[in-house]
């Protein structure tokens, strides 16, 4: 399937749920959606083998930056399962549409086989109503007397073969689905590793680091770094001279983030080249700041 199809597939399905979508190229994510709380960043690929490890890494930070979730839509998966890959959820075209439809998953495939979640609560409670002992409904799963057990005190995921047997014995009251979104946010950050910077984007970070601005580092976004100082974020672009294009993406991608974005020149502003979201800041000027709460008054007073 090809890339192009697949980027304007999702964006339309997210579209029909009501989200407000906006597409970058050549990132670490392709898609940037959003409808009220809920954000998310989504990569899309024809198939899991093709989403790389570092794309995943950044995308993790990025998302945990922003508090929002990170998701891969891949086309040759299967429906109705829920994968994993380097951490990141993923899910195929028909999926994420039953998913935002609000219709039910049940099934994930992670190592081992695949897996379906199931009610403690409810399973040993239809099971002392049929006079089950843990043994005998051991015997009629096919499994150990200590994994009944294990099912019963505690929230765990059971081969699917197992979910189905347990299914015929005792009906759709034992079978949880998965709470996509939920289990899309628990993912763990990738250990920082070191890559070539810009050395006037290693100036710009001391400097915003220097104004108690904390600073994320990317190498796969439209953007050269992000700085955060309490609830206010910035998107950080460093360049020699100031670029429509990238402006206008910068202006774009800070709308639907409700975030600021700068871009810190050697020229500094240009009154042609005004953005609403988007400040331009002279690189020497950024000396001149005395912390992040005087950077913000100055150049985050545009309104977002």
């Amino acid at each position: 399937m090809v890339k192009t199809y697949l980027v304007d597939s999702v964006c339309e399905i997210f579209r029909e749920a009501g989200f407000s979508t906006l597409f970058l190229d050549k990132s670490c994510f392709d898609i940037i959606t959003k409808r009220g709380n809920l954000l998310l960043f989504v990569k899309v690929a024809n198939e899991l083998d093709n989403f790389r490890r570092y794309h995943a890494a950044e995308l993790k930070k990025i998302a945990f930056f922003f508090k929002a979730i990170p998701l891969l839509v891949v086309g040759a998966a299967e429906e109705d399962v829920i994968y994993r890959r380097y951490g990141v959820v993923a899910v195929n075209l028909n999926t994420l549409r039953k998913i935002l439809q609000g219709m039910p998953i049940f099934v994930m495939s992670e190592r081992g086989g695949y897996y379906v979640k199931i009610s403690q609560e409810n399973l040993r409670r239809i099971r002392v109503q049929k006079n089950y002992s843990l043994g005998d409904l051991a015997d009629l799963l096919g499994v150990s007397r200590k994994a009944v057990y294990e099912y019963e005190r505690s929230r765990c995921k059971v081969f699917l073969e197992v979910a189905r047997r347990l299914y015929d014995l005792f009906g759709w009251n034992i079978i949880e689905p998965i709470n996509v979104f939920e289990e899309a946010s628990k993912y763990k950050l990738d250990e920082d590793e070191k890559f070539e910077v810009r050395k006037e984007v290693r100036v710009a970070c001391k400097r915003f680091e220097g104004l108690g601005f904390k600073i994320l580092l990317t190498r796969y976004a439209p953007f050269d770094f992000l700085a955060r100082y309490k609830s206010c974020k910035f998107l950080a672009e460093v360049n020699k001279e100031v670029e429509i294009e990238k402006l206008s993406l910068l202006n774009c991608v800070s709308k639907i983030l409700r975030s600021y974005a700068v871009v810190i020149t050697r020229k500094g502003s240009d009154a042609g080249y005004s953005m609403k979201r988007v400040s331009i800041v002279q690189e020497s000027l950024l000396k001149e700041f005395e912390n992040a709460e005087d950077f913000i008054k100055v150049v985050g007073s545009k309104d977002i």
